[in-house]
């Protein structure tokens, strides 16, 4: 356990110099599961919420978007449209790569994706996470 977060650690200080090696992209279908296995351990063990509430229901369309490092999906997040209101949300970063400013790059890559697509189709608003704060 302590290699892996002396590894951990080695990685977070590698990505703080330097962030050229970090993708965030929308994510194509060979990552998705991987990506939700990270938000579910995030949202799981951190919050305690159950496992089967963190997916995004398939019907609803969900776009997820990621950071990653190589094959390693290292954030998540996803958007989705319901009664006309997009929903932003299922927002995680793994834990031993937080405070680097990894969430905050991939918000802005997510939140820009979702502004557009509410520009380009028009009369829709946007909720962000679970507190329905309207934007």
């Amino acid at each position: 356990m302590l290699r892996l977060i002396e590894m951990e650690s080695s990685v977070k200080n590698h990505l703080k110099k330097n962030d050229s090696r970090i993708l965030i992209e929308k994510i194509s279908g060979n990552y998705r599961d991987e990506a939700i296995k990270l938000a579910i351990e995030v949202f799981t063990d951190e919050q305690g919420i159950p496992a089967e509430l963190v997916p995004v229901n398939d019907n609803l369309k969900p776009i997820w978007w990621c950071s990653r490092v190589g094959e390693d999906i290292i954030a998540v997040v996803a958007a989705w449209k319901k009664d006309d209101k997009w929903q932003w949300g299922r927002f995680a970063v793994d834990k031993g790569l937080r405070g680097i400013g990894i969430g905050q790059k991939m918000a802005i890559y997510s939140l820009r994706a979702v502004l557009h697509a509410v520009c380009r189709i028009g009369g829709s608003r946007i909720v962000v996470g679970r507190n329905n704060n309207t934007v």
